[in-house]
Formats: C-alpha cells, structure tokens, sequence
C-alpha cells in the first residue's frame, strides 16, 4: 500500500500540471483517461461530483485488491484510445467483476459502447455509473450523448441539466445541451446555452461556431458572420468554419466575400465537394457561368450528391 501511495503522488503532481485546462478540454480528457481520474481523486478539483476513489472502494469491500481494478480500467482506457473498443469492453467487464461497484468501470465502458454505436448498451452502463455515484456529472454528460445520438433530445437535454445543476461552471453540458435545443428548432435556448459556454469558456471554437449556424437559422447573417469570424480567429486551420461564413456570406448575396471563403477551403482541401459546389453557385450570381459551371462540375463528380 506505501508503493502505491507513493505512485499516486507522482501521477497526482503530473495531472496537476497537465490539466490546467478548460472545461472542454477536461472532460474530453476525463472521457479519454477515465481510469486515471478514478484513481487520482483529487488531480482537479471538482467539488460538486468528486469521481470514486481507492480508498472508497476499500471501505466498500476489504478484499477488493484496487490496483488489480486500476489495472483493468487503466488497460480498458488504453485501448479505448486506440479505438480497440472490444478490448477495451473485455477489461471494463473485468473490473466490474472484480468491484461490481466500480462506478468508473461502468462509466468507461458506457463510452466504448457508445463508440460503438451501442446506445442502449451505453445508457444502460451510464444508468448504473448514476445509481452508484448519483454526484458525478461526467455519467450524466455521458448519457446525455447517447441519448442526442439516438435523437432522444429531451432525455439528453434532462441530463445535460442535471450535470449543469451538480457543475454550474461545466462549459461542455452547456454546449452539449445547445445542440439538443438546436435540433429541437429551439434556437434561442440554443443561443443562450452556446453564449453561457463561451461565457465560461471564452476560446471554445465550436461553440462560436454553432452559435453562428443558429444566428444563421434564425436569417441573422450579421451575428452568425461574427461568430464565425471568432471562430476562424481562434482557429484559423478551421476549414468548416470558412464554409459556414461563405454560406452567410452567400445568403447576403455579398458573392464577393462568399467566394472567397469557399476559395480558402479549396486551397485546404481541393475534393471539398461543397466549397467548390457553392463557389460555382456564387460566380453564377456573379455573371461568371463558365467559371461556375466548371465548379458545379468537378463538385458533382467528386459528390453526385451535392446540392441536392
């Protein structure tokens, strides 16, 4: 027990340097390294939905032997990683049969599954990640996914709330929970979940990105232009981006600044069926059919599907 004390304070001195990050980055990397928050505690505070611990699971059951649990997880988070999600499902299944109150396992085997497009299989592991830790946000996050993957979007949208109320400050639940009102049409509880995200996390591309194809929605081309310009900011190698404000451009008929952006996702990414479709459609607004046409053209033979 001393050895591994003394392994975990090193692991716990790395992480805290590591994750000085933003929300969107540290639950990516919760999902992405589970194993490691559930055997370092307190490596980032979160006071609200602390995730289980060792010692926890000692006290729940004395012949439980953690690091073989810590093992198993740590291996299943490995392969996970490497997109080996069977492999990974095998390791989860077996800290569960070692601790069946393993909340991490379920929780990691829940993102495997969803992976996997297994939806039902990852609620029903998330499910029982909640029942045995009804405090950690990440599991009703989780859950949240699957269910909008499954376009459940009002059972998304009650456990992204949920993950909100235990985490006020969770930038991802909000923005998760954006794109839930998005797909409900629901465009100005989608603005004000973005705008919160970007409140607490004020680089987050995505966000200023999907704020602006809701402005866009809603025929507010200025606004949807803006966000789409901060987004480029942010990140300039954001191709989807450029595409997106040479569409607002485009349905402000400035053909000119459309065209422009669309001409930067070409450079990128010469088989962008979209870019070069749209393009054409701009310089035929323009009066340039031929140059359109030869756009339209090479658009239709990379996708015959584009435009439609």
């Amino acid at each position: 027990m001393v050895q591994i004390n003394r392994v975990l304070d090193v692991k716990r001195a790395e992480l805290n340097e590591k994750f000085k990050m933003t929300p969107r980055i540290y639950y990516s990397r919760i999902e992405k390294n589970a194993g490691e928050f559930f055997f370092l505690p307190n490596s980032v505070p979160r006071p609200t939905n602390p995730a289980p611990t060792v010692s926890a699971a000692l006290e729940r059951k004395s012949d439980i032997d953690p690091a073989s649990v810590q093992a198993y997880v740590s291996r299943g988070t490995d392969y996970r990683n490497k997109k080996e999600f069977d492999r990974a499902i095998a390791e989860y299944n077996e800290a569960i049969r070692l601790d069946p109150k393993a909340t991490i396992a379920f929780y990691g085997r829940g993102i495997s599954y969803k992976e996997k497009r297994d939806y039902d299989r990852a609620i029903a592991d998330y499910t029982e990640a909640i029942r045995l830790d009804p405090k950690y946000g990440p599991s009703f996050n989780g859950r949240g996914n699957a269910y909008q993957e499954k376009r459940d979007y009002d059972r998304a949208i009650a456990d992204y709330t949920e993950a909100i109320r235990l985490d006020p400050k969770n930038a991802v639940a909000f923005y998760n929970r954006g794109i839930s009102y998005r797909e409900k049409n629901d465009y100005d509880r989608a603005i004000a979940d973005y705008t919160e995200a970007i409140r607490l996390n004020p680089k987050d591309v995505f966000a200023f990105h999907n704020r602006g194809n809701v402005y866009r929605a809603k025929n507010d081309y200025d606004r949807a232009i803006a966000d789409y310009t901060e987004a480029i900011r942010l990140n300039p190698k954001y191709d989807k981006a450029f595409q997106s404000r040479g569409n607002a451009y485009y349905d402000k008929k400035d053909y000119d600044r459309a065209i422009a952006d669309y001409t930067e996702v070409v450079r990128r990414d010469p088989k962008n069926a979209a870019a070069l479709y749209w393009r054409g459609k701009a310089k035929r607004m323009k009066g340039d059919a031929s140059g359109g046409d030869a756009d339209i053209s090479k658009a239709k033979q990379l996708d015959p599907t584009v435009g439609n």
